[in-house]
Order: structure tokens, then sequence, then C-alpha cells
């Protein structure tokens, strides 16, 4: 008998459609702070730093005290809601920060 397996989903998406700010933070920052698929060997910091790593940042407070606490360390940030993607845009403008780079994606297949 052949065996079939499930993939594995580490997450429900939950979310309505993108408002216009969320649109122009997509247009205007990601390319900046954004890691797009699919990832090949790339130099996402300008800088060899020690890494630190946060899935499922939510709406970025976390990932981004990290990088206010830890100025000399890259973040990367992986998320699959594109919500929470656009408010760390966000947070990420205001707080000047540059250590920060973001994948909306589902952690588990990264």
């Amino acid at each position: 008998t052949r065996v079939m397996y499930r993939k594995i989903k580490s997450y429900a998406r939950r979310e309505g459609r993108s408002s216009e700010t969320q649109k122009k933070l997509f247009v205007t920052y990601w390319p900046k702070f954004g890691i797009d698929l699919p990832i090949e060997n790339k130099t996402f910091f300008a800088r060899k730093a020690p890494l630190m790593l946060d899935i499922g940042f939510g709406m970025g407070d976390s990932l981004i005290h990290l990088a206010k606490l830890y100025p000399e360390a890259n973040c990367l940030g992986i998320d699959v809601f594109r919500t929470g993607c656009c408010a760390l845009l966000n947070k990420l403008i205001s707080h000047s920060l540059d250590n920060v780079k973001i994948i909306n994606h589902d952690a588990v297949e990264i």
C-alpha cells in the first residue's frame, strides 16, 4: 500500500483584503526590507553579524524590540500574514531600523 502524506500547514489564513495604506507600504518599503522567494544564495544584510530569527512575529513588536536591543545583530522575521508584515514595515520606518529583513511566507517552507 502507498502512504499519502499531507503537507504540513503551520497556520490558518484569516485575513481580508489589503488596504490602500498596506499596498503603499509594500510597494514603497518591501524592496528595502523584504526578501522575495525563491530564496537563492543572496546576501540579505549589508554586514556580517549574528542572526536573530523571529518566526510568527505577529504585528512586529517583539522583532522591533530585538532590533533595538541588539543593534549589532541582523534580525530576520518570518510571518505568513501580510497585515503583520505591513505593521512591521511601518514600525521599521518610524524607528529608523536597518538591521531587520522580512519574509512573508510560511516558515515551514522556508
